[in-house]
């Protein structure tokens, strides 16, 4: 039976799969809001005993500093940039993600096909050949302009994990060389190991597949742009502050990068995002599709890490409730 003194505050869009939420409410009081507005969620957090929120949400100090009995929070998510860790290890609030859940995220595949779904809209112009076929135009809209073909060319991808791993599979079966950067090492057949250096300026495609850290933030800055090749295409699915926002709407205007496909952006949960240079690009050329973050959506993943996570949280706080009884 639910303890109705206990209570579970949901921010992640669970409208999908609300049986995911089942073992939660089977032990507490459940509160989804989502979509909830962050002053609203700070004066209301003290009231809750756990969090389960997605990457909408940013959990820091100034959004948990009246929140004393928060024991738990939770996203069910891999990349874990929106929570201030430092702080819940201060605080003693035990932290529950995705991230080393290898048997669990193996079954995603969503973000690596959406980013190659990118790739292949970027490279041939889908979005704005869509708009001219809806007017009845036919053919090139530039006699000149120049398409490629994937085949034969080369797929550098930057962070081989997991999803880098499937873009590689991907890139492979379009008949490309596959170059990877990755601090590990990399034991692949038909996939190559390099250095940062080399992957950018030998890269005809480039599909960034890392995870966000004080390491890798800017990691494609105005430098590394200089570098790549001339026409090069630049996929981002993983975080937008890996690279130099810029520097890459410069490169797009000059066509040193012909084309580019971002489900993420710097500063992407900021109310005046559609102001951004990049967004303000976007609405003018077609060599820069932009999505909303929705790479990884899908109603398999949805269910499963959504399901998975609530399942973990009840865990714990089961186990928490009958230590201190």
């Amino acid at each position: 039976m639910a303890r109705m003194d206990l209570r579970i505050l949901v921010t992640s869009d669970c409208t999908v799969c609300p049986q995911a939420l089942d073992p939660l409410r089977r032990i507490a009081a459940v509160d989804c809001r989502f979509g909830l507005e962050r002053d609203v969620m700070r004066r209301i957090v003290q009231d809750y005993d756990a969090i389960m929120c997605d990457g909408k949400v940013v959990i820091d100090r100034e959004l948990l500093a009246p929140a004393d009995r928060i024991r738990v929070v939770a996203t069910p998510s891999t990349g874990t940039d929106h929570i201030d860790k430092p702080f819940l290890a201060e605080r003693g609030i035990e932290f529950i993600a995705l991230t080393t859940e290898y048997e669990v995220i193996e079954q995603f595949t969503a973000t690596a096909e959406g980013g190659w779904a990118l790739l292949l809209a970027a490279i041939r112009r889908i979005p704005s050949d869509f708009e001219r076929a809806k007017r009845g135009e036919r053919g090139l809209a530039d006699p000149d302009e120049r398409r490629i073909q994937l085949s034969g060319k080369t797929l550098g991808v930057m962070g081989y994990g997991r999803l880098g791993r499937m873009v590689g599979e991907y890139g492979k079966a379009f008949r490309m060389r596959v170059l990877a950067f990755d601090r590990k090492h990399i034991d692949v057949a038909g996939v190559t190991r390099v250095d940062l250096g080399t992957l950018v300026t030998e890269s005809d495609v480039i599909s960034l597949n890392l995870h966000l850290t004080d390491e890798t933030r800017l990691i494609l800055d105005r430098r590394r742009f200089e570098q790549m090749k001339r026409g090069v295409i630049l996929v981002n699915t993983a975080r937008g502050d890996l690279l130099d926002e810029d520097a890459l709407v410069d490169a797009l205007e000059s066509g040193h990068v012909a084309a580019a496909g971002l489900d993420v952006v710097h500063g992407e949960w900021d109310p005046n995002l559609a102001e951004h240079r990049l967004h303000e690009y976007a609405r003018t050329h077609d060599n820069l599709i932009l999505t909303p973050h929705t790479a990884s959506s899908c109603a398999e993943a949805t269910l499963i890490a959504r399901s998975f996570i609530a399942s973990k949280l009840a865990d714990r706080l089961r186990a928490l409730m009958n230590r201190t009884g």
